[in-house]
């Protein structure tokens, strides 16, 4: 890897971040960053485009009078220059970024026209393997960009009773019963289902573990073992959370903590 950094919050000692620099090139960078639970950056803008993978966690990003609420898995582009402010969920957030001026973006692909998050159906892990078994930071952000491409739509506007279910199966996705939730918003537990598919691009069962794995990538994050991450977020075992992990972010645990560490 090629280099890293972290800034810590003198409120609460925990790093705001904890950034990894995985390739680079002139005018090109692929970061990836973990972002700690509730931190909030103040509008601010970059010099390069971004294009950003949102592998774990949740988080707000406001910009242009508009706020786009994203769940993993997602994909935003910024162009250059784009004024924005983000909050950062109760679990952080791990993003993947291709950083590119207008130069290489243009040699790798890279379009970022407008500023916009949308759901994405690209594996994360498949965007992981992209990172591992590139030979060049060009190959890399190119082949990212490519996968991203094709995939997606922009998020929708859900009913208040579906964002208030999605809201609590992320802050207790171990205590929540989807029947007993679907009974209070007055629906039934297949139209539930079939429109949180629909507002959220995954089924509620899926969300919930993504809301775990949250939970774990940031125990882990914060320096805790496999083991302990693993029981305070609701898996199994940490064999389960090693699978989990790997098929949605392409790492285990050990290999994010590795990635990650100070």
């Amino acid at each position: 890897m090629a280099g890293g950094a972290a800034m810590t919050d003198t409120t609460t000692n925990v790093p705001a971040y904890r950034r990894r620099v995985l390739a680079s090139a002139p005018g090109l960078r692929v970061v990836l960053t973990w972002y700690s639970r509730h931190h909030a950056m103040a509008p601010h803008a970059h010099d390069v485009a971004q294009h950003s993978f949102l592998l774990a966690g949740a988080m707000e990003e406001t910009s242009r009078g508009q706020t786009q609420a994203v769940d993993s898995p997602g994909a935003g582009v910024k162009p250059a220059g784009c004024s924005h402010a983000n909050r950062y969920g109760r679990n952080g957030a791990l993003i993947l970024c291709v950083e590119a001026d207008d130069d290489a973006g243009r040699s790798v692909g890279l379009s970022a026209d407008d500023w916009i998050w949308r759901h994405d159906r690209v594996s994360p892990a498949s965007l992981a393997r992209i990172v591992r078994n590139s030979e060049s930071a060009a190959e890399m952000a190119g082949e990212l960009a490519a996968a991203a491409a094709p995939v997606a739509r922009r998020y929708t506007t859900p009913p208040a009773w579906l964002t208030e279910i999605r809201e609590r199966l992320r802050d207790a996705p171990n205590e929540i019963e989807l029947d007993a939730e679907a009974g209070r918003a007055g629906v039934h537990r297949v139209h539930l289902t079939r429109a949180f598919t629909s507002h959220f691009g995954m089924t509620p069962s899926l969300f919930r573990q993504r809301a775990r794995l949250a939970r774990a990538t940031a125990l882990l994050a914060e320096g805790r073992c496999g083991t302990e991450a693993a029981h305070a977020a609701g898996f199994a075992d940490q064999s389960h959370l090693i699978r989990v992990m790997r098929r949605e972010t392409g790492f285990t645990p050990g290999q994010l903590s590795g990635a990650l560490a100070g």
